[in-house]
């Protein structure tokens, strides 16, 4: 490559490489287990069917900003807004940011998930890929093995 000629499948190879690289991470981004999101400071840029699903929507298009998707107040009454700010400037310094989270849907019930931030860049922009984990039958089971715990120490 360093000289007056270039190896021309190696020159496509290189310039093709951004593309299929794109190609793999839709893939990828489509077929994960839990609800991804990405996002940049702004707000929500795509996700993938399962998050629409877990949320209630047919189109990224209600689904702005990580607070837009969040009951009006975190369970420590922190507004859910300035929260959301704080964990995504947390993502975006640190690299990831790995939380739990009360998560809204459409038809307003509120559920508990485990969310991750991951700090990308795509296209040259810093971007976060967020997994969201419904955690709803594992806070249940948590609280039937407290309670039996409780019952057997009495």
């Amino acid at each position: 490559m360093c000289g007056g000629k270039q190896d021309v499948p190696e020159r496509r190879r290189v310039e093709d490489a951004p593309q299929k690289a794109e190609a793999k991470y839709c893939a990828l981004f489509a077929d994960l287990v839990d609800a991804a999101l990405l996002m940049d400071e702004k707000g929500f840029l795509d996700c993938n069917a399962d998050a629409l699903q877990l949320f209630g929507y047919s189109t990224l298009d209600s689904m702005r900003h990580l607070a837009s998707i969040s009951p009006p107040h975190q369970p420590d009454g922190t507004p859910s807004l300035r929260a959301a700010e704080q964990r995504i400037a947390a993502a975006f310094f640190n690299g990831k940011e790995r939380f739990e989270w009360l998560h809204q849907r459409k038809d307003g019930t509120v559920f508990p998930a485990d969310v991750c931030l991951t700090a990308l860049t795509l296209s040259g922009r810093p971007t976060l890929l967020a997994t969201v984990r419904n955690i709803t039958e594992r806070r249940r089971a948590e609280e039937a093995l407290m309670q039996e715990q409780n019952s057997c120490a009495r």
